[in-house]
């Protein structure tokens, strides 16, 4: 699971029809996050840390502006409540859902002028 987005967090986990924006509790080191089911998507979880970030930093430009990029990057567990886990529906594969729990990893970038 990872995410890109200035000074905040975005859930990808290729589920871009999220309907809530996610919440990261900095303090807990989780990221919670909920699909909105008019996209195709459904389902919650609650992302959580289980170590100290990996942190790079980087130089990028965004619509002609110069920023400098902070990704902190955490592995750990997801846990959706019961019946409640993250499901979508695949011309390929059918319907998909994931399991209540398992690892995750999730990216918090942050980007400052440079």
């Amino acid at each position: 699971m990872h995410d890109h987005k200035s000074a905040g967090a975005v859930l990808l986990m290729d589920v871009l029809g999220t309907g809530k924006k996610p919440v990261f509790d900095s303090t807990k080191k989780k990221l919670h996050v909920s699909a909105n089911r008019s996209s195709g998507i459904s389902g919650s979880a609650v992302l959580t840390a289980t170590r100290r970030p990996t942190v790079t930093t980087s130089r990028c430009t965004l619509m002609g502006k110069h920023y400098k990029a902070k990704d902190a990057n955490y592995m750990g567990t997801y846990a959706s409540p019961n019946g409640g886990q993250i499901s979508a529906r695949s011309i390929l594969a059918g319907q998909l859902t994931l399991p209540r729990s398992g690892s995750a990893s999730f990216d918090i970038i942050t980007l400052r002028r440079a």
